[in-house]
């Protein structure tokens, strides 16, 4: 009997371990990975794609994605050279509120916000090209406070050689842990902030690694034992101490002003990728005693991923690289598995139930492979209806059984469930 009662007040307590949970509330959602918990879905796609639950238009102009919360869904948009946060609904995309984030416009020579809303069920955070970040109310999409990047961290965007000194406004998305939001500002005063998500205030900065703020995102994961954040720069692979903002270990890596994917790591195997001649360098990174050791494994300028994710998969990756094919190599000895060249084009890379989904950058097609290091499999692919003209740069990603495409001012949502 005493066991009973002690056994229905964890269950009320909520103290036993809750049920798998899919709350994509941040960029590239639980794993920070891109990977989907979705289970039992469709083996094959019908010849005109899954079934279309939904489509939505009102989100403005932009490439950001969405994290969700419970019957919400978020993204950013430009509408008239203003960018703002918006709350959908997500059983059928209508906008519940739509809150200004500051100035917005073309930077670059490319329109519209970049980074991806992130939340806690009570606050959404939003951060668009100009470096504008407001903390909203999540119900009403009241500000609750607002920084500037430049003006109350120092921010500094890399000044792009290639393209005689112009950059493209911030691309990071803000990332939440505990009760920290993490920003990579860039700039002098540190490349990485941690910022208490209720107030703004600076909880610490990275003194020790001063970047410009590179277009990628903070990586949260575990390094023999050791949480910490891996950050990739114009400049440097390092990982940061989420306690205080410093350096456990760094290493050169020479990204020429232009890195937007990010990076990924496996048993202590890091890998990162750009494009423009750069390529990837992969390092095994190691705890001796209090210290890490960097070393570097290979570097091949053919595996030039550009910003279309690199998926980390039992020891293997699978990415695109700048020259329009697809591959598959060895983490550890960066061995080339297989490279499909009939992509013809560059794509994005997301993972579902065993599979992953692939989307063109010049068609918008939507392509369904095998997650094979032995051959490349393809079983389905159709192409979204009603394209634009812009690049399909924003990555599907799959939450609940449900597919979400974002083409500029459009969202599709598709039913994958079988």
């Amino acid at each position: 009997m005493k066991t009973l009662i002690i056994l229905i007040v964890f269950l009320f307590s909520g103290l036993l371990p809750a049920q798998e949970s899919e709350e994509w509330n941040q960029w590239k959602g639980p794993t920070h990975e891109g990977k989907s918990l979705s289970k039992n879905l469709l083996d094959q796609w019908p010849e005109n794609g899954p079934p279309l639950l939904w489509k939505a238009e009102g989100l403005g102009a932009g490439y950001s994605n969405f994290s969700f919360w419970k019957d919400r869904m978020f993204t950013e948009g430009d509408f008239e050279n203003e960018s703002f946060l918006l709350a959908l609904d997500r059983n059928n995309g209508k906008t519940i509120w739509k809150t200004r984030i500051g100035p917005g416009g073309p930077i670059g020579g490319h329109v519209g916000t970049k980074s991806t809303p992130a939340t806690d069920g009570k606050f959404v955070y939003g951060l668009n090209q100009t470096g504008f970040l407001i903390c909203t109310d999540i119900d009403s999409g009241k500000i609750l406070w607002t920084k500037n990047l430049y003006d109350d961290f120092g921010g500094k965007m890399p000044a792009n050689e290639k393209y005689n000194g112009i950059h493209w406004g911030y691309a990071s998305s803000p990332i939440l842990d505990g009760n920290k939001l993490i920003i990579m500002p860039g700039g002098s005063q540190g490349t990485v902030f941690a910022l208490d998500k209720t107030t703004g205030k600076t909880i610490w900065r990275s003194k020790d690694l001063t970047d410009s703020s590179p277009y990628c995102t903070p990586v949260p994961t575990v390094i023999d034992g050791v949480y910490q954040y891996l950050i990739l720069t114009e400049f440097s692979i390092a990982g940061i101490n989420p306690e205080d903002g410093s350096v456990l270990w760094k290493a050169n890596y020479p990204g020429r002003s232009i890195v937007c994917s990010d990076p990924v790591q496996s048993e202590g195997f890091v890998f990162a990728s750009s494009a423009y001649t750069v390529g990837a360098v992969a390092w095994k990174v190691e705890k001796n005693g209090k210290n890490f050791s960097v070393q570097q494994l290979y570097a091949n300028n053919k595996f030039d991923n550009k910003h279309f994710c690199i998926m980390p998969l039992g020891g293997y990756l699978y990415f695109a690289t700048d020259r329009g094919s697809f591959l598959c190599i060895d983490l550890k000895t960066g061995k080339v598995q297989w490279e499909e060249r009939r992509m013809r084009g560059k794509a994005s890379v997301s993972f579902a139930d065993g599979k992953l989904i692939l989307r063109k950058e010049n068609t918008g097609e939507l392509i369904l492979i095998q997650a094979n290091p032995k051959k490349y499999t393809e079983i389905s692919r159709f192409k979204q209806p009603d394209r634009t003209d812009k690049n399909a740069w924003t990555y599907p990603f799959i939450v609940n059984g449900k597919m979400y495409v974002r083409d500029q001012d459009s969202v599709y949502c598709y039913n994958l469930k079988k």
